[in-house]
This record gives C-alpha cells, structure tokens and sequence, in this order.
C-alpha cells in the first residue's frame, strides 16, 4: 500500500512539473515576442503620416499592390513584408480595409483580398 501512495504521489509530481514548465515556456514565448515589439519601434525611423499613408511612393499603396499582386493579406504578412512593427502592420491592414482592398475580419489568420 505505501508503495503505490509512493508512486501516486510520484506521478502527481511529475504533473505539477510538467504544467510548470508548460507554463514558463508559454511566458518565455509571450516576453520574447513583446520584446521584439520593442525593438522593432525603436529601431524603425518614424515616417511622415502622409507619405506613410497615402502618398505616391507611401506605405499603403505599397501595401495595395503587394497584396493585390500576392492575393493575400494578414498582419504577419505585411510585417515581414515592409519589415514593420505589428502596430503599424495593423494600421496598414485597417487602411486597406477602408480603401475596400480587403474585406472586413471574418475569422482566421488571413483577411479576403477584394478582386
């Protein structure tokens, strides 16, 4: 009998361990990321709202047409694509939505590009 109580409480154990580290490499992940975030707004040189928006050479129509060229859209895309932080990656997408580039949120990782 104290044999199995040894082996239960063994196993219990073994259980609390593994949803510790479960639990310190989620928030490793979730610092690493914001981290990231960090760097990335401070190494990126600030750009005028209209050139970053609208202009001839601006963000937003690069933008348009990478991702009426690609066929696809999300916020992940476009920060690798212009190298850019999430914040201003989102910013672009809401603009494109606007514009009727892409349609609005349904779900999922990718938005519907608009033909």
């Amino acid at each position: 009998m104290e044999e199995f109580e040894q082996k239960h409480r063994i196993a219990e154990m073994e259980k609390g361990i593994e949803s510790l580290v479960a639990m310190i490499s989620e928030l490793y992940e979730k610092v690493h990321r914001v981290e990231r975030v960090l760097l990335d707004e401070e190494t990126i040189e600030p750009i005028e709202q209209e050139v970053d928006e609208r202009g001839e050479s601006g963000l937003l129509t690069n933008a348009t047409d990478y991702v009426r060229m690609t066929g696809r859209c999300s916020v992940s895309l476009l920060q690798k694509h212009f190298k850019i932080t999430y914040k201003r990656a989102f910013s672009l997408l809401d603009g494109l939505e606007e514009d009727g580039v892409i349609a609005p949120y349904r779900g999922g990782p990718e938005r519907v590009v608009n033909q």
